[in-house]
């Protein structure tokens, strides 16, 4: 689809902004352990995989096959 900036971005996003810093408040300040480390990044693959699923279904698909036979 060519949304590879996107995507990484995404990543990032919710990786270093939500993920990190929620795992360390859950770790450290709420003093869950490990546990909270493992909460924290799981918040951040759900936020990731709602913003994945929401650009999948916003997505023309006839537009995306139309540029990719342009490749051909």
């Amino acid at each position: 689809m060519g949304l590879q900036k996107v995507a990484s971005c995404c990543a990032i996003g919710c990786y270093y902004l939500i993920g990190i810093p929620l795992a360390c408040v859950f770790a450290l300040y709420l003093e869950m352990g490990v546990f909270g480390l493992s909460c924290g990044v799981s918040f951040a693959i759900f936020v990731q995989t709602i913003s994945y699923s929401s650009i999948l279904y916003r997505t023309d698909w006839q537009k995306v096959s139309d540029t990719a036979i342009e490749r051909i």
